[in-house]
């Protein structure tokens, strides 16, 4: 009974307190779930029924709207039964009885007695690090869990601010004229894009597939925390997001790749629980995981402004609570985390490295590939939809870095190179070039660096003729891409998860 808060004003912890899931082992100890007592356990079933109930009503409203409207009912007969005191009572009763009885059921529970306990010692405003030491060996819902960093501004360690233009998920100003001729097609691409597209692009983000993976998320975050010592944290976003995140430290390890953090970004369906962590992992560096904005216990939801603030948070958070420096930071990403790893890079420029695993250029064109023709009205047809998207983001990379490398004529021997299956591919390209004379390509870079400095956009090329441009292009794209076999949810192999090459003459 020591352990037991005491009084009424602390009682409403045990009534609606956070649920807890699982009590993380240690050495001396085997980690184990936590079931509660039978009426808890009830109570949570009858509470988890009421609330699948009330969100399959409320998202098919739409339905029974229409269900409603053709059978002729109206609004009068529906509401004033689900209204009358009657209805309305029963429902508080019930709610109020499985409350009162979860509460008491939890107060004469030791183990989460002693749970609540901590975490009303660690929400204190100067919270011991015991306290939160402790609270760490618990699973629980994370929306009870304590705020261990915020990142109030958007003001980054390279002195430069998240603008609210750069941070708009609009593109530019518009015609005014054209917006109210075109208001049904904007008002329609507004819902489709809030209902479905959000969704679709997203779905690590509905309920419907968090509630399928639940308990794989759950293994997985126990891995992280009992086999590689993952410290679990809360960030809070400039636009009040809520971010789960969990920190594998190996600074202090025999792993040589310790000193070096990498943060991951997921894809759109993936959870750092069982996502691309592993990799890093692996090789042995140290890693930091997040869930995207909406992603499992994350809040929010992952339109373009919140993911950008949220990576801007991750960084942050490595740099002022971590102790990491800037030069010791990888920013790695899988599929759509493409999209955070390379904003993170654009506002700390300084990092050591980025890994674009699986990536693409543009959205608008891997979705128009997947639409109906009825649809296309909808969207645009940016680039050719038939190539490697991840191609295309290569070349854009490499012309914003070596522009003077870059024609009309260089363009489709580099798609030619980057879209050949093997090496026998790509040495066929090379010898369909009949180069008069091999400049060395790596040699002359060398010497430009030394000359002149490593400063993008680089000026290398400028008085080149045709044939030594295209060598060193060449060069290029085999340093900055790796190609493997593989379909788009395999996991990057270790072997290939390889710090990218630089000029250091």
């Amino acid at each position: 009974m020591a352990d037991r808060l005491t009084g009424l004003q602390a009682f409403h912890h045990y009534l609606f307190g956070p649920k807890l899931h699982y009590i993380y082992g240690t050495k001396d100890k085997k980690g184990n779930k936590y079931h509660g007592n039978a009426i808890e356990r009830h109570c949570n079933r009858l509470l988890r029924l009421i609330s699948f109930v009330t969100n399959l009503v409320y998202y098919n409203l739409p339905f029974i709207g229409i269900y409603l409207y053709r059978n002729d009912y109206t609004i009068h007969q529906v509401l004033v039964p689900i209204l009358s005191k009657q209805a309305l009572g029963s429902i508080g009763t019930l709610l109020t009885s499985l409350y009162l009885l979860r509460g008491l059921a939890r107060y004469n529970d030791n183990e989460y007695s002693k749970f609540i306990k901590i975490l009303r010692e660690s929400e204190k405003s100067e919270p011991s690090s015991r306290a939160r030491n402790m609270l760490a060996q618990y699973d629980f819902d994370f929306k009870a869990w304590p705020v261990d960093y915020y990142k109030p501004d958007c003001k980054t360690g390279a002195q430069t601010k998240l603008t609210p233009e750069s941070c708009s998920n609009k593109n530019g100003s518009r015609n005014p004229g054209s917006v109210v001729n075109n208001y049904p097609i904007e008002i329609t691409k507004y819902c489709l894009a809030h209902l479905f597209g959000r969704r679709a692009v997203f779905p690590g983000s509905t309920s419907f597939l968090q509630a399928v993976i639940g308990e794989y998320l759950d293994e997985g975050r126990r891995k992280l925390v009992e086999e590689f010592g993952g410290k679990r944290a809360k960030l809070r976003t400039a636009d009040s997001n809520n971010l789960d995140s969990v920190f594998v430290d190996r600074r202090n390890s025999i792993e040589e790749n310790g000193e070096i953090l990498v943060i991951c970004s997921e894809g759109n369906a993936g959870y750092y629980e069982v996502g691309c962590m592993e990799t890093p992992l692996a090789c042995g560096y140290s890693v930091l995981g997040w869930n995207h904005p909406g992603f499992a216990n994350s809040s929010g939801l992952p339109f373009p402004k919140s993911e950008k603030l949220a990576i801007d948070a991750v960084i942050s958070y490595a740099v002022s609570s971590l102790k990491f420096e800037i030069k010791n930071i990888v920013l790695y990403s899988w599929s759509i985390g493409g999209y955070c790893a390379s904003a993170g890079a654009m506002l700390y420029p300084n990092v050591k490295a980025v890994i674009l695993d699986a990536s693409f250029d543009h959205l608008i064109p891997l979705a128009v590939d997947r639409m109906p023709e009825s649809l296309l009205s909808l969207s645009t047809r940016p680039g050719d939809i038939r190539t490697n998207r991840g191609n295309d983001l290569a070349i854009q990379l490499l012309m914003s870095r070596y522009p003077y490398l870059f024609d009309d004529e260089s363009m489709p021997i580099i798609r030619a190179w980057l879209s050949a299956d093997d090496k026998e591919g790509r040495r066929a390209v090379w010898d369909s070039l009949n180069f008069e004379k091999d400049i060395r390509a790596e040699t002359y870079m060398d010497q430009y660096v030394i000359k002149h400095g490593i400063q993008f956009p680089m000026e290398i090329g400028k008085d080149l003729e045709f044939g030594s441009k295209i060598q060193i292009l060449l060069f290029l794209v085999t340093k900055y891409v790796i190609d493997f076999e593989a379909v788009h949810c395999q996991p990057l192999p270790p072997t290939h998860f390889q710090l990218p090459w630089f000029h250091e003459p």
